[in-house]
C-alpha cells in the first residue's frame, strides 16, 4: 500500500492545519487489493491527500517519476539553470543583486502563475515581451542535448543505477552528501540571497512597524 502526499512534509502539514491538503498518489499490490484500497483511502483520508486530489498510481510509476522531476526539473536542472543564468548576467557586469532579483528571486512569481492558471495561462498574464522571448529561448536553452541528458536520467532510474549510486553515497553516513551540499553553498548566489533576504525581511518589518505607528496615533 502506498499513498505518497506530493509536497514536503511541513507543506502537507500546513495544508492539513489550514483545513486543506495536497494531491497524493494512491497504489496498492497484492492479494485483498479491495480491503487494502479501503485502508489506503482511509490513510489518505486522514493526512488531507484527498481533499488535495486523489490519484490512483503504482509504486513503479510514483518512485521513478518523483526522483526524475526532482532530478530533471525540482531540485537539479532548475537550480543549476538559476545558477548559470545568473553567473552569465554577473559576468557580463550586472551587480549581483540585480541578477539575484531576475534569475531567482521572480521564479517564485512565474510559477505561482502557472500553479494557478497552467503554462498557457502563465504567458497570457505576463507581458508580450516576455512571453515572445520565453518562446524563442526556451528551446534554445532546453535543447536536444539537455533532452538527451533528461533520457539517460530517466533510463538510471528505471535501471536501479541511481539507487546503487545513492545507497554508496550513504555508506558513509552521509558524509559525501554533506560535503557536496556544503561544496555548492559556497557558490556566491548563496550569499547574495542571504543579505537581500535579510534585507527585504527588514523592509516588510519597517513597513509593519510604521503602520503601527500611524494606526496608535489615529
Amino acid at each position: 500500500m502506498l499513498v505518497a502526499p506530493k509536497g514536503q512534509g511541513h507543506k502537507l502539514r500546513e495544508a492539513y492545519v489550514a483545513g486543506g491538503g495536497l494531491p497524493g498518489l494512491i497504489a496498492i499490490e497484492g492479494p485483498d487489493q479491495e480491503d487494502t484500497l479501503e485502508l489506503a483511502l482511509a490513510y489518505a483520508r486522514a493526512c488531507g491527500a484527498l481533499k488535495g486530489g486523489g490519484f490512483l498510481s503504482t509504486f513503479r510509476e510514483e518512485a521513478v517519476s518523483d526522483q526524475f522531476g526532482e532530478q530533471a526539473v525540482l531540485c537539479g536542472g532548475l537550480v543549476e539553470l538559476i545558477e548559470a543564468a545568473w553567473e552569465v548576467l554577473v559576468d557580463r557586469g550586472h551587480s549581483p543583486e540585480v541578477a539575484y532579483f531576475e534569475c531567482l528571486h521572480e521564479v517564485k512569481l512565474i510559477v505561482d502563475l502557472i500553479h494557478e492558471h497552467g503554462i498557457d495561462g502563465m504567458r497570457q498574464r505576463i507581458s508580450t515581451t516576455a512571453a515572445w522571448g520565453g518562446l524563442q529561448a526556451g528551446p534554445r536553452v532546453i535543447g536536444p542535448e539537455s533532452r538527451r541528458a533528461m533520457k539517460e536520467l530517466l533510463e538510471r532510474i528505471e535501471d536501479g543505477s541511481f539507487a546503487r549510486e545513492f545507497l554508496d553515497v550513504q555508506s558513509d553516513g552521509g558524509e559525501r552528501l554533506r560535503q557536496e551540499i556544503a561544496r555548492k553553498a559556497e557558490h556566491p548566489i548563496v550569499g547574495t540571497g542571504h543579505g537581500l533576504r535579510e534585507f527585504l525581511m527588514q523592509c516588510r518589518l519597517d513597513q509593519t512597524s510604521g503602520a503601527d505607528q500611524r494606526e496608535e496615533r489615529k
